[in-house]
C-alpha cells in the first residue's frame, strides 16, 4: 500500500514539476505610450492583482510592475486587458448598508456612504465612447463595476439599499431601494435615445452590464473591444491518498461498527467551471478504484464472531464544489464538495464466522449487492494546481439484499486524498 502510494504521489510531483511555470505572452503599455513585450505570470485572477510579475523577451529578470507604473496590460493569448487607474471606491458594500442602524432619512444614508481613493487595475469588459470595467477585492469579494466615458473620471454603478424609520413614528422599519447604476447610465447614455425603456428592468450584473453598454457603443459608434465571454472550462485532476473503510453490521443483536484495512484509494476526476479559476461554484465527477477489506472479532456473551469481508470497488462520485475565504490573486481557496458516491462491486465477499464456541454455527456467507450510494461531504483546501481533502461519506444502504435475518452489512470510508490538477 505505501509503495503505491510513493508511485502516485511521486507521479504527482513529476507532472507539477514539468508543468507550465505560469508565465504568458503579454503586452505592457507604459504611462508615455511606449510599450513592452514579454511575459506575465498569469493566474486568471478573481480578485483584482495588486501588482503583476512580468519578464521580458529573452529575459529571466522578473519585476514587479503596479497600477502606479503603467497604464495597462493586455494578455495576448487570453483577450484580457487590464486598466491602471485612479479610483473612489464605495468603502460600504449593499451588505453593510442593509445591515447597519436605520438611518432617518435617504439623505442620511447616502452621506454615510463613505469613499476611498486607490489606484488600481480594473478588468477592462467593454471599450469605446463608454467603457465598462469590474473590480473584485479580497476584503469586498463582490463585483465592482465602474463605467468611463471618454476620458472622464470612473464612476462606480451601485444598487443600494438602505434601513429607513418609518417618518410616521410607529417603530417600524422601512425599506429604501436607491437603483443609481441605472440613473448613472440613463445620464452617460443619453445621447442614444434606444436605451430610454432599455435601462428600466436592467440587473446589476456583467452580462447585462456589458450587452447594454457594447449596443450603446455601436449606437453612437463603434464598440472597439469586447472581453471574452465566461465559458465553461473543463479541468482534469487526479488524486490518491489513504481511506479508513468501515461498516455497519448487525452483531449479538445490535448494531455495531467495524474497521478494515487502511487502503490506498486511487482516482482521476473533472471538474466543469464557467467563468474564471477558482469561480465559487462548479461540478465535476470523479471515479476512483479502492480495494477494501475487513478482518475482526467482536465478542459478547463469552461468544466471539469473526466478519471477513473484501470489496472491489469502482466510485463515481459527481458533486458541486464551492470556494470560500478564497485567496484567488495567489491561487490559493478553501472549498467544500457535496456528492453522490455511486459504486459498482464486481467482486464483494462477505462472511460471518462463528469461532467462540467452535462451531456454534456454520459460517454464514452472503449474496452482496453489486452497487451501493452513499452521500459523501468533503472539506479541503488548494494551493495553484494541488489540493488536499477530506472525505466523509454517509448514509451508506446495506449491500445485503433485504436485511436478510436482519443482517446489514453498510460500508463507507473515511479518507485523506491529495490531487493535481492539469
Amino acid at each position: 500500500m505505501i509503495k503505491t502510494l510513493k508511485t502516485v504521489l511521486l507521479s504527482l510531483f513529476f507532472f507539477s514539476v514539468h508543468a507550465q511555470n505560469g508565465f504568458v505572452d503579454a503586452i505592457v503599455y507604459k504611462s508615455d505610450g511606449s510599450t513592452m513585450t514579454g511575459q506575465i505570470k498569469y493566474q486568471e485572477w478573481f480578485i483584482n492583482p495588486e501588482f503583476v510579475q512580468f519578464r521580458a523577451s529573452n529575459s529571466s529578470n522578473i519585476q514587479k510592475l503596479y497600477p502606479k507604473d503603467i497604464s495597462k496590460f493586455t494578455i495576448t493569448g487570453k483577450n484580457e486587458t487590464y486598466q491602471s487607474a485612479i479610483l473612489e471606491i464605495a468603502n460600504r458594500t449593499t451588505k453593510d448598508l442593509e445591515a447597519s442602524d436605520a438611518y432617518e432619512t435617504e439623505r442620511d444614508a447616502l452621506q454615510s456612504i463613505n469613499w476611498r481613493q486607490d489606484t488600481v487595475f480594473l478588468r477592462l469588459l467593454e471599450k469605446g465612447n463608454l467603457s465598462l470595467f469590474s473590480y473584485v477585492t479580497l476584503q469586498s469579494p463582490s463585483e465592482h463595476f465602474f463605467i468611463q466615458k471618454g476620458k472622464e473620471k470612473y464612476i462606480e454603478l451601485l444598487n443600494l439599499k438602505f434601513r429607513l424609520k418609518d417618518p410616521q413614528g410607529k417603530h417600524t422599519i422601512v425599506y429604501s431601494f436607491i437603483k443609481d447604476y441605472i440613473t448613472r447610465l440613463t445620464y452617460a447614455t443619453d445621447d442614444c435615445k434606444y436605451f430610454i425603456s432599455k435601462l428600466t428592468n436592467l440587473e446589476l450584473n456583467e452580462s447585462d452590464l456589458k450587452r447594454i453598454v457594447k449596443t450603446y457603443n455601436n449606437c453612437v459608434g463603434k464598440s472597439e473591444y469586447s472581453s471574452a465571454s465566461a465559458k465553461a472550462k473543463v479541468n482534469f485532476f487526479v488524486q490518491t491518498g489513504v481511506a479508513l473503510p468501515f461498516a455497519t453490521i448487525n452483531s449479538f443483536g445490535k448494531y455495531d461498527n467495524i474497521k478494515g484495512n487502511l487502503t490506498v484509494p486511487i482516482g482521476l476526476g473533472l471538474e466543469i467551471r464557467a467563468g474564471r479559476a477558482l469561480s465559487p461554484l462548479r461540478i465535476g465527477t470523479t471515479l476512483s478504484f479502492v480495494s477494501s477489506k475487513f478482518d475482526q472479532y467482536l465478542s459478547a456473551n463469552s461468544r466471539e464472531i469473526q466478519y471477513d469481508a473484501k470489496l472491489t470497488g469502482l466510485y463515481l462520485m459527481p458533486y458541486m464544489r464551492a470556494n470560500f475565504a478564497s485567496k484567488i490573486r495567489v491561487g490559493h481557496a478553501y472549498f467544500f464538495k457535496l456528492g453522490l458516491n455511486l459504486a459498482y462491486f464486481p467482486k464483494a465477499d462477505y462472511t460471518k464466522s462463528y469461532t467462540q464456541p467452535a462451531n456454534f454455527f456454520s459460517p454464514e456467507v452472503y449474496d452482496l449487492k453489486s452497487s451501493s450510494i452513499t452521500a459523501s461531504l468533503i472539506a479541503g483546501y488548494q494551493i495553484k494546481k494541488w489540493f488536499a481533502e477530506v472525505k466523509m461519506e454517509q448514509f451508506p444502504l446495506s449491500l445485503i439484499p433485504a436485511n436478510i435475518n436482519d443482517n446489514i452489512f453498510k460500508p463507507w470510508h473515511h479518507s485523506f486524498l491529495v490531487g493535481y490538477y492539469f
